[in-house]
């Protein structure tokens, strides 16, 4: 059995051909991607938020940099003074009371230095100015 077509001219065969590839080809050209390669579109509810999202951080941060300053804090008061425990139960107080025994001699000396310069600037100011 002979499955190929009865051909009647191979000049009218030659001419279907010619026009289904032709059909073959415009079509090939209307036919549209089924896959979309541009780029995606923006998410809108993301448009609005950077401010917010930007002042979250921000506040997030100065809240990590105050936790980290009284860490720190913690840290040099260990270091300075120690602990109870690695000073054998002794603890110190973080600035000791200073209290000078001749605060009251330096008092005075500074008023009595004081008036004497207050002496000189009435005399001073007392005194006529002597042109030469």
């Amino acid at each position: 059995m002979n499955k190929e077509p009865l051909i009647a001219s191979i000049h009218v065969q030659q001419r279907t051909e010619a026009s289904r590839y032709a059909k073959h080809l415009e079509r090939l050209h209307k036919v549209k991607p089924s896959i979309d390669n541009r780029t995606p579109r923006k998410a809108v509810h993301a448009n609005g938020n950077f401010g917010k999202r930007n002042l979250q951080q921000q506040e997030r941060r100065f809240e990590i940099e105050y936790e980290n300053a009284i860490l720190l804090e913690k840290m040099r008061r260990i270091t300075e003074l120690g602990t109870s425990g690695s000073n054998s139960g002794v603890f110190y107080r973080e600035e000791p009371d200073l209290r000078s025994l001749n605060a009251t001699a330096r008092r005075r000396e500074l008023e009595r230095i004081t008036r004497e310069n207050m002496g000189i600037v009435r005399r001073i100011q007392v005194t006529q100015a002597a042109a030469a």
